[in-house]
């Protein structure tokens, strides 16, 4: 439980910090403090699954200055948290505290498990931010290329900090 908090600061500061000064071709961004949602463990209630993305997109929003458009698109993945590690685990064969990492569903399922999440956050928070529909292919456009490159930062570090299985 520690180490799960520790490790959300850490991702969190780096995400602040570097992250969110890294600008390619100016509207993509890497957004690894997503990874905080997807290390929740399957077991926690769905109202706290939602405070905590609330929250975590909040302290993003403060830092970024996007008022409220990182929270909003961050409970949209929290919603669909339980859903997707559901059909990604199934109901009834986790442990309490099992979370969702390449240990526990092997690396292919895992990459199909942060598109999913990625993917709603993201989708969300470029319509939410450009507020419109006139530039549609556009605005999902960079969308799809900004889930790929956030989906590629988590994977990379879900590959170089994965433990082994004792």
């Amino acid at each position: 439980m520690f180490r799960n908090i520790l490790n959300c600061i850490v991702i969190i500061i780096v995400q602040i910090v570097v992250l969110n000064n890294v600008n390619i071709l100016g509207h993509l961004c890497p957004y690894l403090y997503l990874l905080c949602v997807m290390m929740l463990p399957i077991n926690l209630h769905g109202s706290l699954i939602m405070l905590y993305s609330f929250m975590l997109g909040l302290v993003i929003d403060l830092f970024c200055g996007t008022l409220g458009l990182h929270a909003a698109s961050t409970v949209a993945m929290g919603a669909v948290f339980k859903l997707t590690t559901h059909a990604f685990h199934g109901r009834n064969d986790t442990k309490p505290g099992t979370v969702t990492d390449i240990n526990t569903v092997g690396t292919n399922t895992y990459i199909l498990f942060t598109l999913c999440l990625v993917s709603v956050h993201h989708v969300l928070l470029f319509f939410l931010d450009t507020f419109s529909f006139n530039h549609f292919f556009t605005t999902l456009k960079y969308a799809l290329l900004n889930v790929v490159l956030t989906s590629s930062v988590i994977i990379f570090c879900q590959l170089i900090f994965r433990h082994k299985k004792k």
